[in-house]
Protein backbone atom coordinates (compact mmCIF):
# COMPACT_ATOMS: atom_id res chain seq x y z
CA UNK A 1 0.00 0.00 0.00
CA UNK A 2 2.87 2.20 -0.54
CA UNK A 3 1.28 4.20 -3.45
CA UNK A 4 -2.04 4.96 -1.36
CA UNK A 5 -0.02 5.64 1.89
CA UNK A 6 2.62 8.27 -0.13
CA UNK A 7 -0.62 10.62 -1.40
CA UNK A 8 -1.68 11.24 2.52
CA UNK A 9 -0.80 14.71 2.54
CA UNK A 10 -1.48 15.81 6.52
CA UNK A 11 -0.06 14.41 9.10
CA UNK A 12 0.14 10.62 10.35
CA UNK A 13 2.12 7.81 12.40
CA UNK A 14 2.10 4.27 11.87
CA UNK A 15 1.92 1.07 14.03
CA UNK A 16 3.23 -1.19 11.92
CA UNK A 17 2.72 -5.33 12.92
CA UNK A 18 4.23 -8.11 11.46
CA UNK A 19 7.82 -6.94 10.82
CA UNK A 20 9.93 -9.61 10.20
CA UNK A 21 14.12 -9.83 11.40
CA UNK A 22 14.91 -9.00 7.64
CA UNK A 23 12.82 -5.71 7.04
CA UNK A 24 12.34 -4.80 10.12
CA UNK A 25 15.42 -1.67 9.98
CA UNK A 26 14.15 -0.68 6.84
CA UNK A 27 10.44 -0.58 8.39
CA UNK A 28 11.84 1.58 11.41
CA UNK A 29 13.88 4.08 9.38
CA UNK A 30 10.42 5.00 7.72
CA UNK A 31 9.73 8.48 9.10
CA UNK A 32 6.04 8.06 9.20
CA UNK A 33 6.43 4.31 11.33
CA UNK A 34 6.25 5.73 15.34
CA UNK A 35 6.29 1.35 16.52
CA UNK A 36 6.87 -1.85 14.43
CA UNK A 37 5.65 -5.20 16.21
CA UNK A 38 8.12 -7.78 14.64
CA UNK A 39 7.26 -10.79 14.38
CA UNK A 40 9.77 -13.56 13.39
CA UNK A 41 11.03 -17.04 14.26
CA UNK A 42 13.71 -17.46 17.62
CA UNK A 43 16.49 -18.58 15.11
CA UNK A 44 15.92 -14.87 12.63
CA UNK A 45 15.48 -12.83 15.99
CA UNK A 46 18.91 -14.36 17.49
CA UNK A 47 20.54 -13.94 14.45
CA UNK A 48 19.47 -9.79 14.39
CA UNK A 49 19.99 -9.44 17.76
CA UNK A 50 23.02 -7.16 18.19
CA UNK A 51 21.39 -5.01 15.75
CA UNK A 52 18.25 -4.83 16.69
CA UNK A 53 19.76 -4.02 20.21
CA UNK A 54 21.72 -1.05 18.08
CA UNK A 55 19.96 0.34 15.64
CA UNK A 56 19.25 4.22 15.72
CA UNK A 57 15.20 4.04 15.10
CA UNK A 58 15.39 0.79 17.72
CA UNK A 59 13.43 2.68 20.27
CA UNK A 60 10.32 2.33 17.61
CA UNK A 61 9.85 -1.32 18.62
CA UNK A 62 7.35 -2.05 20.71
CA UNK A 63 7.95 -6.06 20.79
CA UNK A 64 9.12 -8.65 19.31
CA UNK A 65 6.37 -12.02 18.79
CA UNK A 66 8.40 -15.68 18.25
CA UNK A 67 6.40 -17.53 15.41
CA UNK A 68 8.10 -20.68 16.51
CA UNK A 69 5.46 -23.76 17.42
CA UNK A 70 7.06 -24.28 20.55
CA UNK A 71 9.20 -21.60 22.97
CA UNK A 72 12.29 -21.67 21.26
CA UNK A 73 15.62 -21.34 23.56
CA UNK A 74 17.78 -18.60 21.51
CA UNK A 75 21.21 -19.27 22.02
CA UNK A 76 23.39 -16.44 22.80
CA UNK A 77 27.01 -15.67 24.22
CA UNK A 78 26.92 -13.56 28.37
CA UNK A 79 27.95 -10.42 26.69
CA UNK A 80 25.04 -10.15 24.65
CA UNK A 81 23.08 -11.16 27.44
CA UNK A 82 23.93 -8.33 29.06
CA UNK A 83 24.32 -6.25 25.73
CA UNK A 84 21.60 -6.63 24.09
CA UNK A 85 19.13 -6.73 27.56
CA UNK A 86 16.98 -3.88 25.76
CA UNK A 87 16.13 -6.24 22.45
CA UNK A 88 15.67 -9.30 24.60
CA UNK A 89 13.57 -7.16 27.15
CA UNK A 90 10.92 -6.70 24.10
CA UNK A 91 10.02 -10.58 23.24
CA UNK A 92 6.75 -10.81 24.63
CA UNK A 93 6.54 -14.38 24.07
CA UNK A 94 7.48 -17.53 25.81
CA UNK A 95 11.51 -18.26 25.18
CA UNK A 96 14.61 -19.51 26.78
CA UNK A 97 18.25 -19.00 26.68
CA UNK A 98 21.60 -20.76 26.18
CA UNK A 99 24.42 -18.47 27.32
CA UNK A 100 27.69 -19.29 26.28
CA UNK A 101 31.13 -17.53 27.99
CA UNK A 102 29.92 -16.93 31.34
CA UNK A 103 32.56 -15.60 33.60
CA UNK A 104 32.72 -16.80 37.18
CA UNK A 105 32.43 -13.35 37.98
CA UNK A 106 28.86 -13.55 36.51
CA UNK A 107 27.14 -16.79 36.58
CA UNK A 108 24.99 -16.63 39.50
CA UNK A 109 23.49 -13.66 37.90
CA UNK A 110 23.34 -15.09 34.40
CA UNK A 111 21.81 -18.54 35.93
CA UNK A 112 19.48 -16.64 38.36
CA UNK A 113 17.65 -14.81 35.37
CA UNK A 114 14.45 -16.62 34.38
CA UNK A 115 14.91 -16.35 31.22
CA UNK A 116 18.60 -18.68 31.44
CA UNK A 117 18.18 -22.50 30.57
CA UNK A 118 21.33 -23.38 30.27
CA UNK A 119 24.95 -21.87 30.32
CA UNK A 120 28.60 -23.07 29.41
CA UNK A 121 30.89 -21.29 32.11
CA UNK A 122 34.10 -20.64 30.21
CA UNK A 123 36.86 -19.05 32.80
CA UNK A 124 40.66 -19.99 34.22
CA UNK A 125 41.00 -22.86 36.24
CA UNK A 126 41.90 -20.78 39.04
CA UNK A 127 38.68 -18.87 39.01
CA UNK A 128 36.71 -22.03 38.43
CA UNK A 129 38.02 -23.58 41.61
CA UNK A 130 38.10 -20.53 43.59
CA UNK A 131 34.09 -20.68 42.81
CA UNK A 132 33.99 -24.50 43.02
CA UNK A 133 31.90 -24.77 46.42
CA UNK A 134 29.76 -22.16 44.83
CA UNK A 135 29.22 -23.64 41.65
CA UNK A 136 28.04 -26.91 43.36
CA UNK A 137 25.56 -25.48 45.95
CA UNK A 138 23.89 -22.82 43.79
CA UNK A 139 20.31 -23.17 43.80
CA UNK A 140 20.55 -22.63 39.71
CA UNK A 141 23.33 -25.04 39.18
CA UNK A 142 21.59 -27.59 37.29
CA UNK A 143 21.84 -24.82 34.60
CA UNK A 144 25.07 -24.88 34.34
CA UNK A 145 25.79 -27.79 31.41
CA UNK A 146 29.50 -27.56 30.67
CA UNK A 147 32.58 -25.64 32.44
CA UNK A 148 35.53 -24.72 29.52
CA UNK A 149 39.13 -23.82 31.38
CA UNK A 150 40.36 -20.96 28.98
CA UNK A 151 43.89 -21.40 30.42
CA UNK A 152 46.67 -22.17 27.44
CA UNK A 153 47.61 -25.35 28.93
CA UNK A 154 45.54 -27.61 31.08
CA UNK A 155 45.71 -26.17 34.66
CA UNK A 156 46.08 -28.01 37.59
CA UNK A 157 43.14 -27.40 40.12
CA UNK A 158 44.16 -27.25 44.02
CA UNK A 159 41.42 -28.77 45.93
CA UNK A 160 40.44 -30.38 49.31
CA UNK A 161 39.46 -33.97 49.36
CA UNK A 162 36.15 -33.06 50.80
CA UNK A 163 35.93 -30.96 47.77
CA UNK A 164 36.23 -33.94 45.76
CA UNK A 165 33.26 -35.40 46.93
CA UNK A 166 31.19 -32.49 47.46
CA UNK A 167 31.79 -31.00 44.55
CA UNK A 168 31.98 -34.45 42.57
CA UNK A 169 28.82 -32.86 40.23
CA UNK A 170 30.72 -29.23 39.41
CA UNK A 171 33.93 -30.61 38.62
CA UNK A 172 32.02 -33.65 36.33
CA UNK A 173 30.77 -30.61 34.24
CA UNK A 174 34.21 -29.46 33.49
CA UNK A 175 34.90 -30.24 29.58
CA UNK A 176 37.99 -29.36 29.21
CA UNK A 177 41.42 -31.29 30.07
CA UNK A 178 42.53 -30.44 33.53
CA UNK A 179 44.29 -32.27 36.53
CA UNK A 180 43.72 -31.77 40.22
CA UNK A 181 46.41 -31.65 43.38
CA UNK A 182 44.14 -32.90 46.54
CA UNK A 183 44.85 -31.99 50.04
CA UNK A 184 43.54 -33.28 53.23
CA UNK A 185 43.33 -37.10 51.84
CA UNK A 186 42.79 -39.57 54.92
CA UNK A 187 43.99 -43.09 54.76
CA UNK A 188 40.16 -44.64 54.51
CA UNK A 189 39.85 -42.86 50.93
CA UNK A 190 43.36 -42.01 49.65
CA UNK A 191 43.12 -45.25 47.42
CA UNK A 192 40.30 -44.24 46.08
CA UNK A 193 41.29 -40.56 45.10
CA UNK A 194 44.62 -41.48 43.59
CA UNK A 195 42.73 -44.04 41.47
CA UNK A 196 40.81 -40.94 39.97
CA UNK A 197 42.80 -39.95 36.07
CA UNK A 198 42.41 -36.09 36.68
CA UNK A 199 44.37 -36.48 39.97
CA UNK A 200 47.82 -35.93 39.60
CA UNK A 201 49.48 -35.54 42.96
CA UNK A 202 47.90 -36.08 46.85
CA UNK A 203 49.26 -35.11 50.25
CA UNK A 204 47.56 -37.26 52.38
CA UNK A 205 46.71 -36.20 56.42
CA UNK A 206 45.80 -38.58 59.20
CA UNK A 207 47.19 -39.66 61.99
CA UNK A 208 50.25 -41.72 62.54
CA UNK A 209 48.20 -45.29 63.67
CA UNK A 210 45.85 -44.92 60.60
CA UNK A 211 48.91 -44.13 58.32
CA UNK A 212 50.91 -47.19 59.72
CA UNK A 213 48.24 -49.37 59.64
CA UNK A 214 48.57 -48.78 55.31
CA UNK A 215 51.76 -48.46 55.33
CA UNK A 216 52.30 -51.55 53.11
CA UNK A 217 49.66 -50.71 50.67
CA UNK A 218 50.64 -46.95 50.76
CA UNK A 219 54.40 -48.09 49.51
CA UNK A 220 52.36 -50.75 47.05
CA UNK A 221 49.11 -49.10 45.56
CA UNK A 222 50.07 -48.65 41.25
CA UNK A 223 49.24 -44.74 41.71
CA UNK A 224 51.19 -44.23 44.63
CA UNK A 225 53.78 -42.00 43.16
CA UNK A 226 50.79 -39.69 42.93
CA UNK A 227 50.86 -39.09 46.68
CA UNK A 228 53.14 -36.18 47.07
CA UNK A 229 53.08 -36.42 51.19
CA UNK A 230 51.81 -37.58 53.93
CA UNK A 231 51.12 -35.17 56.70
CA UNK A 232 50.36 -36.78 60.50
CA UNK A 233 47.53 -34.90 62.51
CA UNK A 234 48.55 -36.35 65.84
CA UNK A 235 48.61 -34.02 68.76
CA UNK A 236 52.07 -34.62 69.47
CA UNK A 237 54.82 -36.38 67.09
CA UNK A 238 53.93 -40.22 66.99
CA UNK A 239 55.86 -43.00 67.36
CA UNK A 240 55.16 -45.45 64.56
CA UNK A 241 55.45 -49.37 65.23
CA UNK A 242 56.49 -51.32 62.16
CA UNK A 243 58.66 -54.46 61.70
CA UNK A 244 62.39 -54.11 60.46
CA UNK A 245 61.13 -55.43 56.93
CA UNK A 246 59.02 -52.34 56.06
CA UNK A 247 61.79 -50.06 57.50
CA UNK A 248 63.13 -51.26 54.00
CA UNK A 249 60.41 -52.12 51.70
CA UNK A 250 58.49 -49.13 52.50
CA UNK A 251 60.77 -46.64 52.66
CA UNK A 252 59.90 -44.54 50.05
CA UNK A 253 55.92 -43.99 51.67
CA UNK A 254 57.86 -43.37 55.08
CA UNK A 255 59.87 -41.09 53.27
CA UNK A 256 56.97 -39.15 52.83
CA UNK A 257 55.85 -38.21 55.55
CA UNK A 258 56.59 -34.44 56.16
CA UNK A 259 55.32 -34.05 59.67
CA UNK A 260 57.88 -35.02 62.95
CA UNK A 261 57.02 -39.22 63.80
CA UNK A 262 59.41 -41.57 65.40
CA UNK A 263 59.97 -45.13 64.92
CA UNK A 264 59.40 -48.55 66.88
CA UNK A 265 60.91 -50.86 65.11
CA UNK A 266 60.28 -55.03 65.86
CA UNK A 267 62.34 -58.28 63.84
CA UNK A 268 65.34 -56.55 63.73
CA UNK A 269 68.62 -58.84 63.59
CA UNK A 270 71.70 -58.77 64.20
CA UNK A 271 72.75 -58.26 60.85
CA UNK A 272 71.14 -54.93 60.47
CA UNK A 273 70.33 -53.87 64.00
CA UNK A 274 73.24 -51.06 63.21
CA UNK A 275 71.79 -49.71 59.95
CA UNK A 276 68.27 -49.37 61.75
CA UNK A 277 69.36 -47.80 65.36
CA UNK A 278 71.41 -44.93 63.42
CA UNK A 279 68.14 -43.80 61.25
CA UNK A 280 67.02 -40.33 63.10
CA UNK A 281 63.73 -41.46 63.18
CA UNK A 282 64.39 -44.77 65.27
CA UNK A 283 63.39 -43.95 68.56
CA UNK A 284 63.80 -47.83 69.62
CA UNK A 285 64.16 -51.02 68.37
CA UNK A 286 63.41 -55.11 68.95
CA UNK A 287 66.15 -57.13 68.51
CA UNK A 288 64.75 -60.57 67.35
CA UNK A 289 67.73 -63.15 66.29
CA UNK A 290 69.30 -66.21 67.40
CA UNK A 291 70.80 -67.05 70.34
CA UNK A 292 74.10 -67.67 68.58
CA UNK A 293 73.70 -64.26 66.68
CA UNK A 294 73.56 -62.93 69.80
CA UNK A 295 76.85 -63.61 71.30
CA UNK A 296 78.34 -62.82 67.94
CA UNK A 297 77.63 -59.23 68.33
CA UNK A 298 77.43 -58.49 71.88
CA UNK A 299 80.93 -56.45 72.32
CA UNK A 300 79.37 -54.53 69.11
CA UNK A 301 75.34 -54.08 70.61
CA UNK A 302 77.05 -52.85 74.24
CA UNK A 303 79.24 -50.23 72.58
CA UNK A 304 76.97 -48.76 69.81
CA UNK A 305 76.58 -45.21 70.29
CA UNK A 306 73.15 -45.47 69.40
CA UNK A 307 72.73 -48.64 71.87
CA UNK A 308 70.13 -47.03 74.09
CA UNK A 309 68.05 -47.34 71.62
CA UNK A 310 67.94 -50.91 71.67
CA UNK A 311 65.06 -51.64 73.84
CA UNK A 312 64.50 -55.60 74.10
CA UNK A 313 66.14 -58.76 72.83
CA UNK A 314 64.75 -61.47 71.68
CA UNK A 315 65.61 -65.28 71.42
CA UNK A 316 64.57 -66.64 68.25
CA UNK A 317 65.88 -70.42 69.14
CA UNK A 318 63.26 -73.01 69.87
CA UNK A 319 64.51 -73.94 73.28
CA UNK A 320 66.01 -71.39 76.04
CA UNK A 321 69.98 -71.20 74.19
CA UNK A 322 73.43 -71.47 75.99
CA UNK A 323 75.23 -68.29 75.42
CA UNK A 324 79.51 -69.01 75.76
CA UNK A 325 80.81 -65.63 76.88
CA UNK A 326 83.74 -64.55 78.77
CA UNK A 327 84.21 -63.56 82.42
CA UNK A 328 85.07 -60.00 81.26
CA UNK A 329 82.28 -59.76 78.81
CA UNK A 330 79.60 -60.67 81.69
CA UNK A 331 80.64 -57.37 83.12
CA UNK A 332 81.22 -55.05 80.04
CA UNK A 333 77.91 -56.26 78.45
CA UNK A 334 75.88 -56.09 80.97
CA UNK A 335 73.70 -53.88 79.58
CA UNK A 336 73.49 -55.43 76.76
CA UNK A 337 72.45 -59.07 78.22
CA UNK A 338 70.15 -57.62 80.24
CA UNK A 339 68.18 -56.32 77.37
CA UNK A 340 67.38 -60.10 77.00
CA UNK A 341 63.87 -60.76 77.28
CA UNK A 342 63.44 -64.02 76.72
CA UNK A 343 64.34 -67.54 78.16
CA UNK A 344 68.84 -68.20 78.30
CA UNK A 345 71.58 -69.18 79.79
CA UNK A 346 75.33 -68.61 80.35
CA UNK A 347 78.60 -70.72 79.86
CA UNK A 348 81.26 -68.35 81.11
CA UNK A 349 84.88 -68.50 80.62
CA UNK A 350 87.91 -66.85 82.06
CA UNK A 351 86.13 -66.64 85.44
CA UNK A 352 89.37 -65.54 88.17
CA UNK A 353 89.06 -67.10 91.70
CA UNK A 354 88.59 -63.53 92.78
CA UNK A 355 84.69 -62.95 91.05
CA UNK A 356 83.95 -66.68 90.66
CA UNK A 357 81.52 -66.48 93.28
CA UNK A 358 79.58 -63.63 91.92
CA UNK A 359 79.76 -64.83 88.38
CA UNK A 360 78.15 -68.38 89.20
CA UNK A 361 75.76 -66.65 92.16
CA UNK A 362 73.67 -64.99 88.57
CA UNK A 363 71.04 -66.74 88.07
CA UNK A 364 71.38 -66.78 83.89
CA UNK A 365 74.81 -68.74 84.42
CA UNK A 366 74.41 -72.34 83.78
CA UNK A 367 78.38 -73.37 83.96
CA UNK A 368 81.80 -71.91 84.25
CA UNK A 369 85.61 -72.03 83.72
CA UNK A 370 87.74 -70.73 86.31
CA UNK A 371 91.16 -69.68 84.67
CA UNK A 372 93.53 -68.71 87.34
CA UNK A 373 97.04 -69.20 88.80
CA UNK A 374 97.36 -72.11 90.78
CA UNK A 375 98.45 -70.06 94.03
CA UNK A 376 95.20 -67.89 93.41
CA UNK A 377 93.38 -71.42 92.87
CA UNK A 378 94.43 -73.12 96.48
CA UNK A 379 93.65 -69.95 98.65
CA UNK A 380 90.46 -69.82 97.44
CA UNK A 381 90.12 -74.14 97.08
CA UNK A 382 87.78 -74.51 100.36
CA UNK A 383 85.65 -71.85 99.16
CA UNK A 384 85.39 -73.55 95.74
CA UNK A 385 84.65 -76.61 97.22
CA UNK A 386 81.63 -75.07 99.81
CA UNK A 387 80.02 -72.31 97.41
CA UNK A 388 76.22 -73.04 97.00
CA UNK A 389 76.64 -72.86 93.57
CA UNK A 390 79.76 -74.96 93.00
CA UNK A 391 78.17 -77.20 90.82
CA UNK A 392 77.75 -75.00 88.05
CA UNK A 393 81.65 -74.92 88.06
CA UNK A 394 82.19 -77.16 84.99
CA UNK A 395 86.35 -76.77 85.22
CA UNK A 396 89.40 -74.99 86.52
CA UNK A 397 92.16 -74.06 84.33
CA UNK A 398 95.63 -73.19 85.72
CA UNK A 399 97.30 -70.10 83.80
CA UNK A 400 100.83 -70.82 85.54
CA UNK A 401 103.71 -71.06 82.70
CA UNK A 402 104.17 -74.44 84.17
CA UNK A 403 102.37 -77.17 85.97
CA UNK A 404 102.16 -75.55 89.75
CA UNK A 405 102.63 -77.38 92.41
CA UNK A 406 99.62 -76.64 94.95
CA UNK A 407 100.57 -77.23 98.89
CA UNK A 408 97.43 -77.92 100.69
CA UNK A 409 96.71 -80.09 104.07
CA UNK A 410 95.76 -83.91 103.91
CA UNK A 411 91.95 -82.75 105.09
CA UNK A 412 91.59 -80.72 101.93
CA UNK A 413 92.29 -83.09 99.66
CA UNK A 414 89.36 -84.64 100.79
CA UNK A 415 87.04 -82.42 101.78
CA UNK A 416 88.20 -80.44 98.91
CA UNK A 417 88.19 -83.38 96.62
CA UNK A 418 85.92 -82.29 94.03
CA UNK A 419 87.15 -78.90 93.57
CA UNK A 420 90.75 -80.55 92.76
CA UNK A 421 89.09 -82.70 90.46
CA UNK A 422 87.89 -79.74 88.45
CA UNK A 423 91.38 -78.42 87.35
CA UNK A 424 92.19 -79.43 83.89
CA UNK A 425 95.42 -78.53 83.89
CA UNK A 426 98.60 -80.15 84.77
CA UNK A 427 99.73 -79.62 88.27
CA UNK A 428 100.86 -81.36 91.54
CA UNK A 429 99.85 -81.07 95.23
CA UNK A 430 102.66 -80.62 98.45
CA UNK A 431 100.48 -82.23 101.19
CA UNK A 432 100.74 -81.58 105.13
CA UNK A 433 99.40 -83.02 108.18
CA UNK A 434 99.32 -86.25 106.65
CA UNK A 435 98.85 -89.04 109.44
CA UNK A 436 100.42 -92.74 109.22
CA UNK A 437 96.38 -94.18 108.73
CA UNK A 438 96.31 -92.50 105.32
CA UNK A 439 99.16 -91.63 104.50
CA UNK A 440 99.50 -94.62 101.94
CA UNK A 441 96.53 -93.39 100.07
CA UNK A 442 97.66 -89.93 99.36
CA UNK A 443 100.98 -90.56 98.52
CA UNK A 444 99.19 -93.43 95.84
CA UNK A 445 97.31 -90.21 94.55
CA UNK A 446 98.91 -89.49 90.98
CA UNK A 447 98.65 -85.57 91.64
CA UNK A 448 100.49 -86.06 94.72
CA UNK A 449 104.63 -85.07 94.39
CA UNK A 450 105.24 -84.61 98.09
CA UNK A 451 103.61 -85.14 102.07
CA UNK A 452 104.89 -84.37 104.96
CA UNK A 453 103.62 -86.58 107.61
CA UNK A 454 102.58 -85.39 111.04
CA UNK A 455 101.74 -88.28 113.79
CA UNK A 456 102.67 -89.26 117.08
CA UNK A 457 106.04 -91.30 117.80
CA UNK A 458 103.92 -94.45 118.58
CA UNK A 459 101.43 -93.86 115.47
CA UNK A 460 104.77 -93.70 113.16
CA UNK A 461 107.30 -96.52 114.58
CA UNK A 462 103.65 -98.90 114.28
CA UNK A 463 104.16 -98.02 110.54
CA UNK A 464 107.75 -97.60 110.17
CA UNK A 465 107.96 -101.11 108.42
CA UNK A 466 104.95 -99.75 105.39
CA UNK A 467 106.20 -96.18 105.22
CA UNK A 468 109.61 -97.73 104.47
CA UNK A 469 108.78 -99.73 101.88
CA UNK A 470 105.62 -98.49 100.33
CA UNK A 471 106.13 -97.99 96.73
CA UNK A 472 105.92 -94.12 96.61
CA UNK A 473 107.68 -93.45 99.84
CA UNK A 474 109.41 -91.25 97.92
CA UNK A 475 107.10 -88.49 98.06
CA UNK A 476 107.40 -88.68 101.87
CA UNK A 477 109.80 -85.46 102.22
CA UNK A 478 109.78 -85.47 106.19
CA UNK A 479 107.91 -87.00 109.23
CA UNK A 480 106.74 -84.60 111.96
CA UNK A 481 106.42 -85.91 115.42
CA UNK A 482 103.15 -84.10 117.10
CA UNK A 483 104.00 -85.77 120.68
CA UNK A 484 103.97 -83.25 123.18
CA UNK A 485 107.66 -83.92 124.42
CA UNK A 486 110.15 -86.23 122.28
CA UNK A 487 108.96 -89.19 122.31
CA UNK A 488 111.52 -92.84 122.32
CA UNK A 489 110.32 -94.93 119.50
CA UNK A 490 110.73 -99.06 120.53
CA UNK A 491 112.31 -100.35 117.32
CA UNK A 492 114.08 -103.96 116.62
CA UNK A 493 117.50 -103.60 115.54
CA UNK A 494 117.04 -105.26 112.03
CA UNK A 495 114.67 -101.71 111.71
CA UNK A 496 117.42 -99.80 112.80
CA UNK A 497 118.74 -100.77 109.68
CA UNK A 498 115.49 -101.84 107.03
CA UNK A 499 113.72 -98.88 107.83
CA UNK A 500 116.67 -96.23 108.18
CA UNK A 501 115.65 -93.83 105.07
CA UNK A 502 111.70 -93.69 107.02
CA UNK A 503 113.60 -93.01 110.22
CA UNK A 504 115.94 -90.56 108.32
CA UNK A 505 112.44 -88.52 107.20
CA UNK A 506 111.95 -87.76 110.93
CA UNK A 507 112.48 -84.16 111.47
CA UNK A 508 111.22 -83.51 115.07
CA UNK A 509 113.40 -84.57 118.29
CA UNK A 510 113.63 -88.61 118.87
CA UNK A 511 115.09 -91.59 121.01
CA UNK A 512 115.38 -94.82 119.56
CA UNK A 513 115.25 -97.84 122.08
CA UNK A 514 116.27 -100.89 120.11
CA UNK A 515 116.15 -104.82 121.13
CA UNK A 516 117.33 -107.83 119.32
CA UNK A 517 120.95 -106.16 118.74
CA UNK A 518 123.44 -108.75 118.52
CA UNK A 519 126.97 -109.16 119.80
CA UNK A 520 128.23 -108.29 116.47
Amino acid sequence: DATALAKISSAYSLTVSGVTATNYATVIANTHVSSVVISDTGSAIISALDAIQTNANAGKITSITLTDATPPALAISASQLTSDATALAKISSAYSLTVSGVTIANYATVIANTHVSSVVIADTGLAVVSALDALQTDPNTTKITIITLTDATAPTLAISASQLTSDASALAKISSAYSLTVSGVTIANYATVIANTHVSSVVIADTGLAVVSALDALQTNANATKIASITLTDATAPALAITASQLTSDATALAKISSAYSLTVSSVTTANYTTVIANSHVSSVVITDTGSAIVTALDAIQTDPNATKITIITLTDATAPTLAISASQLTSDASALAKISSAYSLTVSGVTAANYATVIANTHVSSVVIADTGLAIVTALDAIQTNANAGKITSITLTDATAPGLAITASQLTSDASALAKISSAYSLAVSGVTAANYATVIANTHVSSVVIADTGLAIVTALDAIQTNANAGKITSITLTDATAPTLAIGASQLTSDATALAKISSAYSLTVSGVTAT
